[in-house]
């Protein structure tokens, strides 16, 4: 799984794409937010696997609906990387790091904009309640303006991760991401 997801980083670091998107990078307390930067990927990547390891160490696989936590989650964020991979234009990664090292990551999918799902969201155990995820929105909604409805899911078990959501001021909703089960998943919704 990991020469896999270092292959695609690779890959991924050797693509040329073009972005219709005016994104900005920012400095917020010691923190540097930047957009898309491939060299990057690999470790964001890494970030996602852990910090979901650590925010799914109370679960089992059966209650998660896998059959191996670890492996379900470097599969996802493959699959993550092979969408940014074939639709640059449309997901979007937005890094945090401090002093260097990447400690949070959000990917955005715009295909429906001014609708912005929020496909991915992990930080580092170490820098939680600090408000990068309240960044991420901020950032987020000053390169998007037009942002109308920012939607997310999370697994219906993940209570931490629901009540995090809910933190940054989103509600429940019906909504839900398509292919996704809804007795599996809870949808959320922010309106700017």
């Amino acid at each position: 799984m990991v020469i896999r997801m270092k292959w695609i980083a690779f890959f991924l670091l050797f693509c040329t794409t073009v972005f219709s998107w005016d994104f900005q990078d920012k400095i917020v307390e010691g923190y540097v937010f930047e957009w898309d930067r491939e060299e990057d990927f690999q470790e964001a990547a890494e970030l996602f696997v852990d910090s979901f390891l650590f925010a799914y160490q109370d679960y089992t696989p059966q209650q998660l609906g896998v059959k191996d936590i670890e492996i379900f989650l470097s599969d996802v964020i493959a699959d993550e990387l092979s969408l940014k991979e074939e639709d640059p234009d449309a997901i979007h990664w937005l890094i945090a790091k401090q002093k260097g090292e990447v400690v949070g990551l959000l990917i955005l999918e715009l295909t429906k904009y001014p609708e912005v799902y929020g496909r991915q969201l992990a930080i580092t155990p170490s820098h939680m309640r600090r408000g990068v995820g309240t960044e991420f929105v901020n950032i987020l909604l000053e390169n998007l303006p037009e942002t109308s409805r920012l939607v997310a899911i999370t697994r219906v078990v993940n209570q931490t991760s629901s009540h995090f959501i809910e933190s940054l001021g989103f509600t429940r909703v019906d909504y839900m991401h398509e292919g996704y089960d809804l007795n599996k998943y809870v949808g959320f919704e922010y309106i700017p």
